[in-house]
């Protein structure tokens, strides 16, 4: 009865080892990229909103509020706006950068009819700041969601038939023979 416990694991474990791809490269992604959707808001873009409200807030000029906030963010529209705004471009132009971006769109709008108008800016900028952070913050949570379920496929796919190969069928075969005559 031990050979065919052993005959059987070593089969089971072969037939494992034979189904997988050691190989990194040709495994295929948890998460792919779809170019149809629009990416997830950070909290970079909440902070850097925050940031340019706190120097508005200030009595900083625009141009410079955005040349200050352009020198610590990574992203590369708040250093295409403040080159045009210190190169003296009308508003409008000025901050379509921030339009190639989705998140960033409500800011070049804010930004550009409180040029146009005069209106007060910082409200308006700790409004969208916040938005973007509750975005950020649900799609984090949604990532984490998906995480677990993702954890929970290879248990079931591999551990549990494992247990029930390695662990209960020899068992069950060694009862099963005992009891037959």
């Amino acid at each position: 009865m031990t050979t065919l416990a052993l005959t059987l694991t070593l089969t089971l474990t072969a037939l494992a080892l034979a189904t997988t791809d050691p190989n990194p490269h040709h495994r295929t992604k948890a998460h792919t990229t779809n170019p149809h959707t629009q990416p997830p808001p950070t909290a970079n873009h909440a902070a850097d909103i925050e940031l340019f409200a706190a120097c508005m807030s200030a009595g900083l000029t625009p141009a410079t509020s955005t040349t200050i906030t352009a020198t610590t963010s990574n992203n590369p529209q708040w250093r295409a706006v403040a080159t045009l705004l210190a190169l003296g471009a009308p508003p409008p132009t000025a901050w379509a950068p921030m339009r190639t971006h989705p998140t960033l769109t409500q800011l070049a709008d804010q930004a550009t009819i409180s040029a146009t108008t005069g209106a007060p800016i910082t409200q308006g900028l700790t409004r969208i700041a916040e938005h973007i952070r509750h975005q950020a913050t649900t799609a984090a949570t949604a990532t984490a969601e998906k995480a677990g379920v993702l954890i929970a496929i290879p248990l079931a796919a591999f551990y549990l038939p494992a247990f029930f190969a390695l662990g209960l069928a020899p068992t069950v075969i060694s009862i099963a023979s005992n009891m037959l005559p």
